[in-house]
């Protein structure tokens, strides 16, 4: 799990959906602002993905784990939240790492 530090605020969260970028890959839409403070996760899961609490939350839980594993990221002023895919479901941590950092190289915050 993200440090709470690491994680985006309520009001943020709000904020990012409402005027920030979108860009879409395999298994994740990807909400995202650039701003002056520091670099922030979120996210989402929605019941489309699917229909129980338990599922959700792993792979919330999941995608979590796999951007914290990304210790080197350059960019230190971006709000991100990443949205599930329903084809989701299919992957473990160690699968998402790949798409993850693909989307983190395109937004530019590794090299």
């Amino acid at each position: 799990m993200l440090p709470k530090k690491k994680r985006l605020s309520t009001a943020l969260f709000k904020k990012v959906i409402s005027i920030g970028n979108s860009a879409h890959a395999e298994f994740f839409v990807v909400r995202y602002i650039k701003d002056k403070s520091p670099l922030r996760f979120a996210v989402s899961v929605p019941k489309k993905v699917s229909k129980t609490a338990v599922e959700r939350n792993k792979v919330r839980r999941r995608i979590y784990s796999a951007i914290n594993s990304f210790k080197d990221l350059s960019i230190e002023n971006m709000k991100v939240i990443l949205i599930a895919k329903p084809n989701i479901l299919k992957l473990n941590t160690n699968d998402m790492k790949p798409y993850i950092k693909k989307i983190f190289v395109n937004l530019g915050l590794l090299k």
